[in-house]
C-alpha cells in the first residue's frame, strides 16, 4: 500500500486575505464633507484591495 500525495497547482492557492477599505472624495467647497464609503474587499494584499476598491465604488457611485 503506497500513499501518493498529489501537489495541486501553485496558482489555486493563493493567499487571500479580507480588507475593509475606506474612502471618499476630495472635500471641495461644494461638498466640504463628503460621504465616506467603506467595503469589505478580497485581497492578495492592500495594494490591490485599494485599487479593487475605487475600481467598485466609481463602477457603483460615479466618483473620481
Amino acid at each position: 500500500d503506497k500513499l501518493i500525495m498529489v501537489k495541486g497547482d501553485p496558482s489555486l492557492q493563493m493567499k487571500i486575505k479580507q480588507w475593509v477599505v475606506a474612502g471618499r472624495k476630495i472635500p471641495s467647497e461644494k461638498d466640504p464633507n463628503p460621504t465616506i464609503y467603506r467595503m469589505r474587499i478580497f485581497a492578495s494584499d492592500e495594494v490591490v484591495a485599494k485599487s479593487r476598491f475605487w475600481y467598485f465604488v466609481k463602477r457603483m457611485l460615479k466618483i473620481k
